[in-house]
């Protein structure tokens, strides 16, 4: 069970004949409690620029559960989330997907047979060298479908934290890795051969981006993770 200690909510929206700004971002934490971010909306397109496939209007909404100690947000870098923007649906009309974000810590013990046992625990107290779980949930809360590979998701890795190799996922999504937060490729990066031939640390991950592969029904969700470890 994924225990969310926070979670933000984006009402993602469509402008016909412009392509949507990828991973924008809104808003700031300063204390736990509700509190409005400012809104980003997509303006039309100026006079002789190229239109292409959609545009998009973002408005954003965060609620943080009372008494996690702001400290965390600061350190964690809570505020790192991307966007997803949906194109027109088949039909010509404007679907709404919302992102609903959620982080925990990752606690990892052996059990008695020696096997490794993760626990998802509220994220209320976080120290370096402690493994976080992010989980994105997008849903489809319009009447019409949005079509496939028209749903992106773009996250930077929190400033704080470093990308945990092997754990990005998300039923349906391709899942692509950027070093510099401008390209993005399929494969994570690799570990250059370290002393003896043993391989050293990977390079750090900038960026995540997931593609949702399939058509989203109206009222159908998916989900997409990643794990950070503080530094």
């Amino acid at each position: 069970m994924d225990i969310a200690t926070s979670h933000w909510k984006r009402s993602v929206g469509r402008w016909p004949g412009r392509s949507p700004p990828v991973g924008r971002r809104s808003g700031s934490i300063r204390r736990p409690g509700p509190r409005t971010c400012r809104s980003s909306t997509a303006q039309p397109p100026a006079p002789g620029e190229q239109t292409g496939q959609e545009a998009t209007s973002m408005m954003a909404t965060e609620r943080l559960t009372a008494g996690i100690r702001p400290a965390l947000f600061r350190r964690a870098g809570l505020l790192a989330l991307g966007a997803a923007w949906s194109a027109a649906a088949a039909t010509g009309a404007a679907a709404e997907v919302v992102l609903d974000t959620s982080v925990s810590k990752v606690e990892t013990t052996l059990d008695a047979g020696g096997r490794v046992k993760r626990e998802l625990l509220p994220a209320d107290d976080v120290v370096p060298g402690e493994e976080l779980r992010y989980t994105i949930t997008f849903s489809n809360e319009s009447t019409v479908p949005v079509d496939a590979q028209r749903i992106v998701i773009t996250n930077p890795v929190p400033e704080g934290t470093r990308y945990v190799p092997g754990t990005a996922g998300g039923e349906g999504s391709r899942v692509e890795f950027s070093r510099d937060g401008e390209t993005f490729d399929v494969s994570e990066p690799e570990a250059p051969a370290g002393a003896g031939g043993q391989p050293a640390e990977p390079p750090p991950v900038h960026s995540l981006r997931w593609t949702f592969q399939r058509e989203l029904a109206p009222g159908d969700s998916g989900e997409v993770h990643f794990h950070v470890r503080m530094l």
